[in-house]
């Protein structure tokens, strides 16, 4: 039977009320990512002011997440994160 969990690496802001994302396991696994901020882990706002860092950090935590959710991620996640980071 599939198990549904609220996942979070600690790598990522956990905030209270709300999921980064949704683990689902016992099936085939599957990872759903809900919309990031520039926080650090902690939940401290970073990069004020500067929409470009901030954008940076978000597409660092999707990379966290997903890293930390499939420690076997596919090997081209890197290149594809960096070819979205340069557009940023």
């Amino acid at each position: 039977m599939a198990t549904i969990e609220k996942y979070c690496p600690p790598t990522v802001f956990n905030p209270q009320g709300y999921s980064q994302g949704i683990k689902v396991t016992n099936a085939q696994t599957i990872l759903f990512l809900a919309g990031q901020v520039a926080y650090d882990k902690d939940g401290t706002p970073k990069h004020k002011g500067d929409f470009k860092a901030q954008a940076r950090e978000c597409f660092e935590c999707v990379k966290r997440l997903v890293e930390a959710g499939f420690p076997f991620a596919h090997p081209h996640l890197e290149e594809a994160l960096k070819d979205a980071l340069s557009r940023s």
